[in-house]
């Protein structure tokens, strides 16, 4: 087998939770606005998945995430579980926001269903 085609990944992430105990004297929307604000380290997930939370407010939240080859399928396009895991987390973050102080983890049931492929060319918003 050839080693050509080999790559590597390196994921760096801060560890979130010495950060976790002063996150529950916040709301479900401040936790979130620290992220986008950088107060608060992004879980180690958004490494993973290249995902960025790039607004929020009360029950809305807007996520980007933009694939690479690590993300693809063995026929060359990217993964449905790269887009169910943006759409789990944007759903959850939404429901999260609209928790009062103090806040803390949401439970939720998703379905999904694709009409479209996605590629690295044609990120997931």
């Amino acid at each position: 087998m050839s080693t050509d085609a080999e790559r590597t990944r390196t994921l760096r992430y801060e560890d979130p939770l010495p950060h976790a105990a002063g996150s529950f004297e916040r709301t479900g929307v401040e936790q979130l606005q620290a992220l986008i604000a950088g107060t608060t380290p992004p879980p180690p997930i958004a490494a993973h998945v290249g995902m960025d939370l790039v607004s929020v407010a009360e029950g809305d939240v807007v996520l980007t995430g933009v694939p690479d080859d690590s993300h693809d399928n063995p026929i060359g396009s990217v993964y449905a579980g790269f887009a169910a895991t943006l759409l789990d987390s944007a759903c959850g973050c939404a429901v999260h926001s609209t928790l009062p102080r103090p806040a803390s983890d949401t439970r939720r049931w998703r379905s999904r269903s694709h009409c479209c492929g996605r590629s690295r060319s044609r990120p997931v918003q």
